[in-house]
C-alpha cells in the first residue's frame, strides 16, 4: 500500500525481483489556479515471455482529468510491440478483449460511466418495432460523438420461418466496447420500419451491418460514403472472426489517429507549461524589481539579463501555444483526410466511367451481333459485368435478336446491379428487379433440378479460378426457343473477396440450359 500511495502521487514502480519485466511511472498535476482541477496519468510496461517467441511488451496508459459537477474523464489505451531483432517467430495476435479495469469501473455501482454522453455498455441493445423514429433521431443527432453499429436481421434462405443475424451482437460489443454503440433487431418489421424512415443513402437493409460515424450530413452527397456497410452474404463469406477483427481495428485499434485522448504525454505537457508560466511570473517580477532599483552599470546589465531570460520564457510559452495550434491543425487534417477518402470513393466510379468512355471512342463500329454486344457492355461496364470462358463460347449458338440482347444486358448492368447492391437478400433483389424490368429474374433452379447431380454440374463454372454457380438467370417472356426474342442469360452474383467489389458474371447467354423438366421432354 505504501508503494501504491507513493506511485499514485507521481512516481515510479519496478518489479520486485529486478528481472526488468515490469516498469510503471505516473505523473500528478494540480492546476495552480484551481486546486480542484486535477490531472493524473500513468504508463505501465510489462513483458510477456514465451520460449521460442519474441518477447512482447505490453503498454497500458491511463489518463484522468477532473471535470465539472464531480465528473472525471478517463482514457485507457492498451498496445503491444514485439521485441525488435529477435530471430524467431512472434506470438500470434491476442484475442479480442476489454481491459479488466474498464469492466470493473463500469460495473461499480458507485460510478456512472458515459462515452460522449452515451451510457458505457458491454451489452448490445435490442431494438423493437415502433422505436424507429427515436433511433433515427439518435443516428442523425449532431451532438452524437460516438459511432453506432447497426445489425439487421433477415429471413433464412431455406427455412423461411428462421431469422438470422449476420453476426452475434454481443461479440460485436465486446470487440468495440467503449468506442462504439451496438444496436440490433430480430424483428423484420423493424427492418421495414427503418427502411421506410431512413434516407435512401443511409438505409440499413435486411441482413446488413452498417457503421454510422458521428456528424451525418445529408446535405453533402458524398457523406454517405463515410458510413460503410457489409452485406449478409459478405459477412457469411468472410466469417465472424474476420468481421469482428475488421470492426475492432477500425473502431478500437487505430487510436493513434484519435488526438483527443488524454494520455501520459498530455499530462507531461500540462506540467511543463505550469513550470514555464510559474518561472515566467517569477522572472517578470524579478525584472520589474531590478528595473526599479538599477543604479549602477552592473545592475543595468543584470536587468538586461533578466529581460532576456523573460523573453526566452515568453518564446517557450508561445512555442507551447503553437504546439496546441499544431495539434488542432492535425485534428483538422484528420477530418480533411476523412473527406478526401469520401471524395476518392466517389471519384472511383467516375474514373471507371472515364476509362469506359475512352474505350467507347475506340469502337469503330456499332455492335450488331450477339458476340459484339456483350463485348461492348464488358468494355463500357467493366466494373459491373463480365463473361466466363464458357459464357463467351455460348454466344456462338445465341439466336437472340441483337436489339433484345442489348435491352436485357442494359437492364442487368443498371437495374439488376443496383438491386443487388441495395438488397442483401438475393431473392428479394430479384423480386425488386422484376418489378422494374420487362424481364424476369429467376433466383435459381427448382429443388428437383438441384437434386440431379448430373444436371447440377452444368451450372458449375469458373471465373479467374473461383468456382461460381450460374443457376440464377434472366428469362424472356416468350417460351419458344426458335423465336428471336427468346433468351436465357445465366449468371452469378460474384463478390471479389479481396476488394469486396460486386460483379455480374455471365456463364451462358442465349439458349436454355438443362433442367429436370427439359430433360424429361427430351
Amino acid at each position: 500500500m505504501r508503494y501504491w500511495t507513493h506511485f499514485k502521487n507521481g512516481n515510479k514502480l519496478y518489479d520486485a525481483k529486478r528481472k526488468k519485466t515490469f516498469y510503471a511511472e505516473s505523473i500528478y498535476r494540480v492546476n495552480p489556479e484551481n486546486d480542484k482541477d486535477i490531472s493524473w496519468a500513468c504508463r505501465i510496461r510489462e513483458c510477456q515471455n514465451e520460449s521460442g517467441f519474441a518477447p512482447r511488451w505490453w503498454t497500458t496508459e491511463i489518463g484522468f482529468q477532473t471535470m465539472s459537477n464531480g465528473a472525471a474523464r478517463l482514457t485507457f489505451v492498451v498496445s503491444y510491440a514485439d521485441a525488435m531483432g529477435f530471430i524467431g517467430e512472434c506470438l500470434s495476435a491476442p484475442d479480442i478483449s476489454v481491459p479488466g479495469i474498464v469492466r470493473n469501473i463500469q460495473s461499480d455501482e458507485r460510478f456512472m460511466c458515459e462515452v460522449n454522453d452515451e451510457p458505457l455498455l458491454f451489452e448490445a441493445m435490442e431494438l423493437y418495432t415502433g422505436q424507429g423514429l427515436t433511433f433515427k433521431e439518435q443516428i442523425y443527432d449532431k451532438e452524437r460523438g460516438i459511432p453506432i453499429i447497426l445489425i439487421m436481421s433477415k429471413k433464412d434462405y431455406i427455412d423461411k420461418e428462421k431469422i438470422n443475424l449476420p453476426i452475434d451482437p454481443q461479440k460485436m460489443i465486446e470487440s468495440v466496447a467503449g468506442n462504439a454503440l451496438v444496436y440490433y433487431s430480430n424483428e423484420l418489421s423493424f427492418v421495414d420500419e427503418m427502411r421506410y424512415l431512413m434516407d435512401e443513402d443511409y438505409k440499413c437493409t435486411a441482413g446488413m451491418i452498417r457503421y454510422y460515424l458521428p456528424n451525418i450530413d445529408i446535405s453533402n452527397p458524398l457523406d454517405a460514403n463515410r458510413h460503410r456497410f457489409i452485406h449478409y452474404d459478405e459477412a457469411m463469406e468472410k466469417g465472424e472472426e474476420t468481421i469482428l477483427r475488421i470492426f475492432r481495428r477500425v473502431v478500437a485499434q487505430d487510436i493513434n489517429d484519435y488526438d483527443n485522448l488524454f494520455r501520459y504525454r498530455n499530462c507531461e505537457e500540462l506540467i511543463r507549461r505550469d513550470a514555464l508560466e510559474s518561472r515566467f511570473v517569477q522572472l517578470k517580477k524579478k525584472q520589474e524589481e531590478s528595473s526599479q532599483i538599477a543604479s549602477t552599470e552592473n545592475d543595468g546589465l543584470k536587468s538586461q539579463l533578466e529581460e532576456m531570460k523573460l523573453k526566452k520564457l515568453e518564446f517557450e510559452i508561445e512555442n507551447s501555444d503553437l504546439k496546441d495550434e499544431l495539434q488542432q491543425a492535425k485534428n483538422d487534417n484528420y477530418g480533411l483526410q476523412s473527406q478526401l477518402d469520401s471524395i476518392q470513393a466517389a471519384y472511383e466510379p467516375l474514373k471507371k466511367g472515364k476509362e469506359a468512355y475512352d474505350l467507347v471512342r475506340q469502337i469503330d463500329e456499332y455492335p450488331k451481333t450477339p458476340k459484339d454486344i456483350p463485348e461492348f457492355f464488358v468494355t463500357v461496364f467493366s466494373d459491373r459485368i463480365d463473361l466466363t470462358e464458357k459464357g463467351w463460347k455460348s454466344l456462338k449458338d445465341c439466336g437472340t435478336a441483337p436489339a433484345v440482347l442489348w435491352e436485357v444486358l442494359f437492364s442487368m448492368v443498371t437495374t439488376l446491379y443496383d438491386c443487388l447492391g441495395k438488397y442483401s437478400n438475393f431473392v428479394e433483389a430479384c423480386a425488386k428487379y422484376n418489378e422494374q424490368a420487362p424481364f424476369e429474374c429467376v433466383p435459381g433452379n427448382t429443388s428437383t433440378t438441384k437434386k440431379d447431380k448430373t444436371i447440377s454440374r452444368e451450372y458449375e463454372d469458373y471465373y479467374f479460378e473461383n468456382e461460381i454457380n450460374i443457376e440464377p438467370h434472366i428469362k424472356s417472356n416468350t417460351g419458344k426457343e426458335s423465336d428471336s426474342r427468346f433468351f436465357r442469360i445465366y449468371f452469378a452474383n460474384y463478390i471479389d473477396l479481396k476488394t469486396g467489389k460486386r460483379k455480374i458474371i455471365i456463364g451462358s447467354c442465349g439458349g436454355h440450359l438443362t433442367t429436370a423438366g427439359t430433360m424429361h421432354k427430351k
